[in-house]
């Protein structure tokens, strides 16, 4: 029995002769340094990120987050969906509900859509009061002030949920946790549902850095 791969389709040879043809006339830089030719797909040989470092929104993957959620990369976002296929794949069951929090672009949500069932996931459960959101947008905020701004702003919707043992809530990027705690507080006010039936998931951990 013959165990050898499959020779590669035509298609496919067409395709990877394309890519080294425009990466031949219009060589790409490295999405983290800018400077070296990516050696494949997003980075330079130094500057891909490795596997143990895939959840730290720094460096190469912050900046292959930023290619795939703000100039709709298809490459980049595609990256993400398989990772979030991997991430989400052992939450999918029928007795589970994914919510989303609302994101400044449709990324998170489409990520979230090509994973989830239909009627497993609530894209409209929560919303941003821009108005308040606007008063003090500063990233630099400290601890006590984000957790207000967050709590003044972050609005439940109330949409109709089906009953379940367990809801996930579902972010981008998580920095202190602020919007997901409180999108859990909200929750449990509204739904009456224990603490323990809530998870907290994220694409990505933005570290948080204070000096001393």
């Amino acid at each position: 029995m013959d165990s050898a791969l499959p020779a590669p389709s035509l298609k496919f040879k067409l395709a990877r002769t394309g890519r080294y043809v425009l990466q031949a006339l219009f060589p790409e830089v490295c999405l983290n340094c800018h400077k070296q030719i990516v050696d494949r797909d997003f980075f330079c040989a130094a500057c891909a990120p490795r596997e143990n470092a895939a959840l730290v929104y720094e460096g190469a993957l912050k900046a292959l987050f930023g290619a795939a959620k703000f100039s709709a990369r298809w490459r980049a976002r595609r990256y993400f969906r398989a990772k979030a296929a991997r991430e989400l794949k052992g939450w999918i069951k029928e007795d589970v509900v994914f919510l989303a929090l609302p994101s400044r672009s449709k990324f998170l949500h489409q990520i979230l859509k090509a994973n989830i069932p239909e009627k497993q996931l609530i894209t409209n459960a929560f919303m941003f009061d821009k108005l308040q959101l606007a008063k003090s947008a500063n990233k630099l905020l400290g601890e006590a002030e984000r957790y207000k701004r967050i709590h003044e702003s972050l609005r439940w919707q109330s949409p109709a949920i089906a009953a379940a043992k367990q809801y996930v809530l579902c972010d981008d990027v998580s920095t202190t946790g602020a919007t997901l705690n409180h999108a859990a507080y909200l929750l449990q006010k509204n739904l009456g549902i224990a603490k323990d039936q809530i998870t907290l998931w994220a694409f990505l951990q933005r570290p948080r850095y204070f000096s001393e």
